[in-house]
């Protein structure tokens, strides 16, 4: 039971219960990613990180959860840079161009600049900006600023999630057709090819 305490900070004769409530809170068919490519980068910078964030919110660990949060819309806004692939004269745009356009790498960004980048050049849709910003404010406020009160915590890490969550099944969720087969986006085919080739090269 100790340990039950530690992991989760609301422990109580119902924490059983809370649990299950938080756990189908963030469990619908809204929030359901169906299956995405087994692609280590995908899976250690967006897909576990986000599952971690569900974990911690389970837990009541709502400060946890947010701050996964943050970093996996980070992860999703910059992998979603690598993926467009923007060409400068028929040639990809490497750092030094980046530096000269930015003012430095995208990477090095912050991220309300990288997702105003995105958001301009439409790669970013409206309604996915508008998550990533709000995750990002959410995150700001809590891990930055001492006077932020914590009395409504549980739901900013709830939005946090469910905005969190949007960013990254455009990016990486594979859907079902009609016909029952996976229909792998063009955007994922080109990126899971270059990585095959990568691969290749590398044998």
């Amino acid at each position: 039971s100790f340990l039950v305490q530690d992991l989760c900070q609301n422990f109580g004769s119902e924490f059983l219960e809370n649990i299950r409530k938080r756990y189908w809170l963030l469990t619908t068919p809204q929030l359901d990613i169906f299956v995405v490519p087994n692609e280590k980068k995908i899976l250690e910078k967006l897909v576990w990180p986000l599952r971690a964030a569900k974990k911690a919110f389970i837990l009541s660990d709502y400060l946890g959860c947010i701050a996964l949060c943050g970093m996996v819309c980070e992860m999703a806004i910059i992998f979603l840079f690598d993926l467009a692939a923007i060409h400068v004269n028929t040639k990809p745009l490497n750092t030094k161009q980046q530096r000269q356009i930015f003012g430095s790498t995208f990477e090095k960004l912050g991220q309300e600049k990288r997702i105003q980048v995105l958001y301009e050049i439409e790669l970013l849709s409206g309604e996915l900006a508008k998550d990533a910003d709000a995750v990002r404010k959410i995150r700001r406020q809590y891990l930055h600023f001492l006077s932020k009160s914590y009395s409504r915590i549980e739901k900013d890490a709830e939005d946090a999630y469910k905005a969190s969550f949007q960013l990254i099944k455009s990016l990486v969720d594979l859907p079902v057709g009609n016909d029952g087969k996976l229909i792998i986006p063009e955007h994922l085919t080109n990126y899971l090819s270059k990585r095959l080739n990568k691969k290749s090269d590398s044998v």
